[in-house]
């Protein structure tokens, strides 16, 4: 069954800022370099703001109404600004004066350029053999600085600079490309994703959820990177030895695979009992190669074991035989085979 996507609240994905239209043919999707789209934008040059929390609304605001996306470039700090003042003041020989230094610490830095994400140009780093044509940087000059101004007492912030034209289509298509437009979830939704994710909720249906409850638009990719991050916080808390023993221990209170405690050289080991031949059998002939691989470079606390397991994107797992053992010596390998 393939994947039934709920229909887009809005019909049209041409922006009113496109100069093109389309044609009978129906055209890709993706975004790459023409030299004959140039699409200008409204612009915001002088526009003042009395606080950053109003610039940084306002900004969000104007970039999802137009379909443009821009990211930090570059900042300055208050306080490297004014450090360059009183040095220039200090050559001199004189004292700089108070107005000319920025003290308002609810504006932290004086300078920040954006650029539009498809800046830059973009670079070929393989052989040319199966050539991309879905590549961010197209080598748009779309940018705008926002510069801290003061007179008297009052201080704020202004759009010094505004490049408005973009070599590129400016439309809801190229906007909603980019992951975080199409995922969109605030704490609560994001809680019930958790939620979900945690009770052991396929993917497939998560997905469903956030098309049904939320504004967002992700696909399978999306939801599945999505999870992958929950389940990377959540395990961010506890160590790799917390977590193997919570491993040994769901394994081993499973009726059906009862755990058994051993004394092997004076240290306490756990060992599942009853191997199959097909296990003694793969042991015996990849000894190195389990022992090495079993744990995929994530060894960090230098482990050996000997391991079988398989994983899903969720987090199940289902455990053939987890047997770690401090010491590899003929007689705890025996053992092991047995």
């Amino acid at each position: 069954m393939g994947r039934q996507k709920r229909p887009a609240r809005e019909e049209s994905d041409e922006s009113a800022y496109s100069e093109e239209e389309h044609d009978g043919e129906a055209e890709k999707t993706d975004t790459h370099y023409r030299e004959n789209v140039l699409v200008a934008t409204p612009s915001l040059l002088n526009k003042t703001f009395d606080s950053c929390e109003e610039f940084n609304s306002q900004f969000a605001a104007f970039c999802k109404r137009t379909h443009q996306y821009f990211y930090k470039r570059t900042s300055t700090t208050r306080q490297q600004r004014n450090t360059k003042i009183e040095a220039r003041y200090a050559k001199t020989g004189s004292e700089t004066p108070a107005s000319e230094l920025f003290e308002n610490l609810e504006f932290p830095l004086n300078l920040v350029s954006y650029l539009c994400t498809h800046a830059g140009e973009p670079r070929d780093r393989g052989s040319g053999k199966r050539p991309r044509r879905n590549v961010r940087p197209v080598g748009c000059k779309a940018k705008l600085h926002v510069l801290q101004r003061r007179e008297g007492d009052r201080y704020f912030l202004v759009v010094s600079v505004h490049h408005t034209e973009h070599n590129h289509r400016v439309r809801k298509t190229e906007y909603e490309q980019i992951t975080r437009h199409r995922m969109r979830l605030n704490s609560r939704e994001l809680a019930e994703v958790s939620t979900l994710r945690w009770v052991g909720v396929a993917r497939k249906k998560i997905l469903k959820y956030i098309w049904e409850n939320t504004d967002s638009e992700p696909c399978m990719v999306d939801d599945h990177n999505l999870l992958a991050k929950l389940k990377k916080a959540e395990e961010a808390d506890s160590t790799v030895s917390e977590r193997l023993s919570e491993t040994l221990n769901q394994f081993g209170n499973r009726r059906s695979m009862a755990s058994l405690m051993w004394a092997l050289a004076g240290l306490t080991t756990r060992q599942s009992p009853g191997a199959s031949f097909c296990m003694r059998s793969l042991f015996s002939s990849f000894p190195e190669t389990i022992l090495v691989d079993a744990t995929h470079g994530t060894n960090a606390e230098r482990y050996r074991l000997f391991s079988f397991m398989a994983h899903d994107s969720v987090g199940h797992g289902q455990h053939v035989q987890v047997s770690p053992f401090s010491q590899d010596g003929d007689a705890v390998l025996d053992a092991l085979c047995l």
